[in-house]
């Protein structure tokens, strides 16, 4: 049994050994998972709390609703009370649903992947309420990618940009949905520990965690991606193995085992893909996204200057700022970090880009962007040497995600 204070073994067989010496001797001198697990509970506590108590002001504040409850919630499956405003809102709802009643005879619903909603009916069970078991499933998923996160940033980066990813990630604006009852959190963690399991060799587990990412998001099966660049990648090690990346073959099984199951009950093996439409989505190419996403950001800007107050206006023009923190995230990670996970990144936002929404073309990017956990590691390599910048950064983070959540919690929608 390793020890919770233990560092992440450096193996020296052939099967195993996947980091390089500098980066053992760096992991040896950080303070494994311990640290790891002080840092990642120190950042979900303060900003959880920072999440809850705007998001029952903001719900508080905001009301009435404008009926959006009503509209959204046709089930009555999120209870109507201010405290669960930071918890459970928009998708929460077809998740809560999946889970209570599984996907029925709505098409729509299968959208929305498996192994979230199933977690969350399990723990309902157990519970009484899927509500509090959707929201303890997402909570120990960001405990678990708060301290992946930093174990992976140690090797990536080193030991002091590891502290500084956790809190740039807990502190994310958009990480208001890592607590609340959405996939993005459990995601989160199978994608991280896969990603950890592949830079320190052990590659069934890299595998293994692959395959329940691509059954818990569509884009999981870009794990795959990912994993086989990092078995590629010389900066990854320098043994190779077959056998190793015969393992990876696990990861497009959770993919396949949902589209046969869905073929098996009649709404098609892609369903998933065609429901799509149902919200606006079309599928016209990644560069038609991005033009069209700037082109609507231009004209929200220009919209603002001459008029002023327009929501719809504003949130063009923050999504497309969002996409271009994505582009720099996509070059910052090929140059500070092995080049699979800049090309994973890159893959994510093209997939999210290459169906956009006909209204406005860059919707929920911030939640894409949440999932693209390279992001973090570069900008902790950029902000760690300096505090100022550093400092600077969580508290304009932390009020982004005060002001998010107390947004959320009124049902506004935000991505």
């Amino acid at each position: 049994m390793v020890s919770a204070a233990a560092p992440i073994r450096v193996h020296s067989t052939a099967a195993y050994g996947r980091i390089s010496p500098m980066e053992a001797q760096a992991t040896r001198a950080s303070g494994g998972w311990a640290a790891a697990a002080r840092a990642a509970a120190q950042a979900l506590v303060a900003s959880r709390l920072l999440v809850f108590a705007a998001g029952v002001a903001g719900a508080a504040a905001l009301r009435p609703w404008s009926g959006r409850e009503l509209d959204f919630d046709p089930w009555g499956l999120v209870p109507d009370s201010v405290l669960v405003g930071p918890l459970a809102r928009w998708d929460s709802v077809w998740f809560l649903s999946v889970a209570t009643d599984g996907y029925g005879s709505e098409a729509r619903r299968t959208a929305f992947f498996p192994l979230y909603p199933l977690l969350t009916g399990l723990g309902g069970d157990l519970l009484g309420s899927p509500l509090a078991a959707g929201v303890l499933v997402s909570l120990v998923a960001l405990l678990v990618s708060l301290m992946l996160v930093h174990r992976l940033a140690e090797i990536e980066v080193g030991p002091r940009e590891a502290e500084v990813a956790v809190w740039l990630l807990a502190l994310f604006p958009a990480s208001v949905y890592l607590s609340a009852v959405y996939s993005e959190s459990l995601f989160l963690a199978l994608t991280l520990g896969a990603a950890l399991a592949a830079r320190t060799g052990i590659w069934p587990l890299a595998g293994a965690l692959g395959g329940l990412a691509a059954a818990t998001r569509s884009v999981g099966i870009l794990v795959l991606v990912l994993l086989v660049g990092l078995w590629l990648d010389r900066r990854a090690g320098s043994r190779r193995r077959p056998a190793d990346l015969a393992w990876l073959a696990l990861v497009p099984l959770g993919l396949l085992a949902y589209a046969l199951w869905l073929e098996q009950r009649g709404f098609g093996a892609f369903s998933f893909l065609e429901v799509q439409a149902t919200w606006g989505r079309v599928t016209a190419g990644p560069w038609t996204g991005v033009a069209d996403g700037l082109v609507a950001g231009g004209q929200g800007l220009g919209t603002l200057v001459s008029t002023g107050a327009a929501p719809l206006a504003a949130h063009n023009v923050m999504l497309a700022c969002w996409l271009l923190l994505g582009v720099a995230g996509v070059a910052g990670a090929l140059r500070v970090l092995p080049w699979a996970y800049g090309l994973y990144m890159a893959l994510i936002l093209l997939a999210a880009l290459s169906s956009p929404v006909d209204w406005q073309p860059l919707l929920s990017l911030p939640r894409v962007m949440l999932v693209c956990f390279p992001l973090f590691l570069w900008l902790a390599s950029a902000l760690a040497p300096g505090r100022i910048p550093r400092m600077a950064t969580y508290a304009v983070s932390a009020l982004a995600l005060a002001t998010w959540a107390a947004l959320f919690s009124a049902w506004t929608w935000l991505a």
